[in-house]
């Protein structure tokens, strides 16, 4: 390979696998002089992007390489690069977090004092510039600190004189990768570059490009190569779903014309071979109290190893997941006591606001443990607004990290037995949940008096049914959780409570009368009820308009019709719903008729 530095530069293009990042820079290290832009916005745009994979196999880890070049002319850039925009297609993640990072300090404010640690090396980039250092300049790119906030990576390469900070965002509405240049030195004049992220930095077919700042300043490549001396650990990993077409973008924005963005698309290499991926989560179901016909809430745990071999190829990410709870584990409806719900508005659907759901609609709480995040993500669960037809479902929330995950969730009624289903199907224009690895999912149902669920009226051991399925298209993972109810065994049998009569004991004069049926938690529910009145108990009916069956069926009986009102508690537990709640308008009872003659 020819390697010289300046005019005379004579560099192959290189593969350059890049799977998280591409070309940023950052104007915070540059202070360079903004010059004014020559070109006029016509002239200034995006002349080509390439991708490719050293292996299309999914799951590899594969150098993945992205290229571009600006519109030039007799040497110079037609306009002066201020942005660029790097979208990444979905299922494309790196982990940088297992490997050695270079600070900000090591990779020092100018080029003579950069120090980063050889090890931190995790690609190279070929970069042609047409300013006052001009030429094309192979530089080594290193792994570097998150700042926090939105960015969740970083890597650092020096571009000539320029110093060049690569930040990774996650987009929200995919939540693939993006890198943004902002801010890039006019004085460069940039021209293109082609950018290498290596799948497994430590290995030896690395060795020939490993190379310090100051060797590719002087276009000196270390004799005979540089070994790693670090453990093969991946940092790349190829998409794990062989049945989309994938792209590459890029959108670059000029000093001169910032109002007239140029983008450009490519395609990314097919992605094949998924039958050959492993897919093998682990699922348990706990509920919180293990007393029967009692409140309770619930630990739910997923668990899905990940493949970090190097010459392995990783897991396959979960695209869908069901999950049915044993019969008689059903919704109490205490739980609605002041439950409140959450809108797509409110919870920031499909953008990088920060969830803004009411405190009461907060059902729960999750743990995410996603390798390629420094930390654990902690979020929240909360109820989403009832629809028609869709009364019980609930948003998985976290905004941290730079991560800004709102993930819906359906919960179906069986109408025969009560039993429910909780069905995570993603994101509709995703296909599926986002293809984002993580190992394990841990979420948690608030218990208390008030809990969100109510335990089977028996003791003794339930299965949970459940059924994961892969990005891969492989068949889905099924199998049953066990779980246990062991106390309060001696509930049970059939013995309401009933008290009726008239409130005025005055014979022959008109009084209201009432009537109070009570059940205990864990007996069995009414099936019917039939009410017979004691001789002399007389109603009057005349004068009174009867509710039609259509304007019953619609809630629109009028007030003349009214007879009465009712109330009820429904729920387990000792704070059980009451229908109305305090402070709302009474369930009236409306004369209606005639029934079944």
């Amino acid at each position: 390979m020819g390697y010289r530095k300046g005019h005379e530069s004579e560099v192959e293009p290189l593969p350059l696998r890049w799977r998280i990042a591409a070309v940023a820079l950052s104007a915070i290290l540059l202070g360079a002089i903004v010059f004014v832009d020559r070109a006029s916005a016509a002239d200034y745009e995006v002349t080509s992007l390439s991708s490719s994979l050293s292996s299309a196999q999914a799951g590899a880890h594969a150098d993945f390489s992205l290229g571009f070049e600006l519109a030039s002319e007799g040497g110079k850039p037609n306009g002066l690069t201020r942005d660029l925009l790097f979208t990444l297609p979905p299922g494309l993640i790196g982990n940088p977090q297992k490997l050695p990072r270079c600070t900000l300090a090591q990779f020092g404010e100018n080029v003579e004092e950069s120090n980063c640690p050889q090890d931190s090396q995790v690609g190279v980039s070929v970069i042609t510039l047409a300013g006052k250092v001009n030429g094309t300049f192979t530089e080594p790119v290193f792994n570097m600190p998150s700042p926090g906030g939105e960015i969740v990576a970083r890597f650092g390469v020096w571009a000539a004189i320029y110093p060049t900070l690569i930040n990774i965002r996650v987009n929200p509405i995919d939540y693939s990768l993006e890198a943004a240049v902002e801010g890039a030195p006019s004085a460069a004049e940039l021209i293109g570059a082609e950018t290498t992220f290596w799948g497994v930095p430590a290995a030896d077919s690395h060795d020939d490009l490993r190379l310090t700042v100051q060797e590719a300043r002087e276009g000196e490549l270390p004799s005979g190569g540089r070994p790693s001396g670090q453990p093969e650990i991946p940092f790349l990993a190829n998409p794990t779903d062989c049945s989309l077409q994938r792209e590459v973008s890029l959108t670059a924005i000029s000093y001169g014309a910032p109002d007239k963005p140029s983008s450009l698309s490519a395609p990314f290499p097919k992605i094949g071979g998924c039958e050959k991926l492993d897919f093998a989560p682990e699922f348990s179901f706990t509920p919180t109290n293990p007393e029967a016909s009692a409140p309770t809430g619930a630990e739910a745990v997923l668990r899905i190893p990940q493949n970090e071999a190097p010459n392995d190829n990783a897991s396959s990410v979960l695209k869908s997941a069901t999950v049915t709870l044993p019969e008689g584990l059903t919704i109490n409806p205490s739980a609605g006591d002041g439950l409140q719900g959450c809108s797509a508005a409110q919870v920031g659907f499909e953008t990088t606001n920060n969830s803004n759901c009411p405190d009461q609609a907060k059902i729960g709480s999750v743990e995410i443990d996603v390798p390629a995040l420094e930390k654990t993500l902690n979020g929240s669960v909360y109820q989403r607004t009832p629809e028609d037809g869709k009364l019980f479902r609930f948003w998985l929330v976290t905004d941290e990290q730079g991560v800004h995950l709102k993930l819906p969730a359906e919960i179906t009624t069986n109408p025969l037995t009560g039993q429910l289903t909780t069905v995570f199907n993603g994101i509709p224009s995703l296909g599926g949940n986002p293809q984002v690895p993580f190992e394990e999912l841990r979420l948690h149902v608030f218990g208390g008096p008030r809990a969100p669920l109510a335990t089977p009226a028996k003791c003794g051991t339930y299965s949970t049914h459940y059924e994961f399925s892969p990005w891969s298209g492989k068949p889905a993972s099924i199998g049953d959780a066990p779980m246990q109810i062991t106390t309060g065994c001696n509930k049970g049998g059939f013995s309401p409570g009933f008290e009726a009569g008239t409130t005025d004991p005055t014979a022959a004069g008109y009084s209201p009368f009432t009537m109070t049926l009570t059940r205990q938690d864990g007996e069995g529910n009414p099936a019917g009820l039939t009410l017979h009145l004691p001789n002399g108990l007389l109603a009057k009916l005349g004068g009174v308009p009867l509710c039609s069956d259509q304007d019953a069926n619609t809630g629109n009986c009028p007030d003349a019709s009214r007879v009465g009102k009712i109330a009820t508690a429904a729920g387990v537990g000792g704070a059980p719903l009451w229908i109305p709640q305090p402070g709302k308008s009474p369930t009236a009872v409306y004369l209606s008729g005639p029934y079944k003659g």
